[in-house]
């Protein structure tokens, strides 16, 4: 049973809409930060690797943002789904386009296309450092000169009950009491422990990468990032970086 919730976890949360459902306040604030740091014109191009079920377009509607297309791509057709979902319920819609692609095989998307790079909790799953290192060079690849690379991923300081912590304090000072209650009580107990707690033991057993800040500078370094700025969010459970290109 534990072996079938691993390597469906993706899957089953966007299909089910749990994923959206039971995430954290913590995680959609670090989700705003780093979409706070892309550039915001009238027609950008920005790419979404690793998109889910597409909450970042969510944030750039709620900005009122000047996105003219968003490419959101991910390996898990569920998510996709709920991003093309997301997409038709929207009041105003940039043009969207889903695509699935497997990390692990590189990132196919055309040389110099996009303004903007949004890589919110993806390239951690990647276990591999080679694969890392391709992903973070397509992408480099796929900006424009002068584009903007906002990456998140966790770092080794991840505490799953310090996010609900978090997250908790932020509901409260929303000044919700009816949401804060529910989601005290229902929703963010589920969180923990069907969510964060399994993504905690992935990072322990390193299935899946937590990062120091020095290795996610070295990594975007090394891809050819210009490196201007770096910050904690996630409860202290991730870093924020921006990269440039040349």
């Amino acid at each position: 049973m534990a072996g079938f919730y691993k390597n469906n976890y993706w899957r089953l949360g966007f299909a089910s809409s749990l994923y959206d459902l039971l995430t954290p306040e913590s995680y959609a604030e670090s989700m705003r930060a780093a979409v706070d740091c892309l550039p915001d014109f009238a027609g950008m191009t920005v790419l979404d690797v690793g998109c889910g079920s597409g909450q970042a377009l969510s944030v750039f509607q709620e900005k009122r943002s000047a996105l003219g297309r968003y490419i959101g791509t991910d390996i898990q057709t569920s998510g996709l789904h709920r991003l093309r979902t997301r997409h038709s319920s929207a009041p105003a819609r940039p043009w969207v386009l889903p695509f699935q692609s497997n990390l692990n095989c590189g990132l196919a998307i055309k040389k110099n296309s996009v303004d903007a790079v949004l890589a919110h909790f993806s390239l951690y799953t990647l276990s591999d450092p080679a694969v890392r290192a391709q992903v973070l060079r397509d992408v480099k690849e796929a900006l424009k000169p002068g584009g903007t690379l906002a990456l998140v991923n966790p770092s080794i300081t991840y505490d799953a009950k310090n996010i609900i912590r978090e997250s908790l304090g932020s509901d409260k000072a929303q000044n919700k009491a009816g949401r804060f209650w529910i989601k005290k009580c229902l929703l963010y107990p589920l969180t923990l422990h069907f969510g964060l707690k399994f993504i905690e033991r992935q990072l322990q057993e390193e299935f899946w990468k937590s990062y120091t800040l020095e290795e996610m500078i070295a990594e975007a370094k090394a891809a050819g990032f210009e490196i201007v700025r770096t910050q904690t969010v996630y409860a202290n459970s991730a870093y924020l970086l921006v990269g440039k290109t040349d």
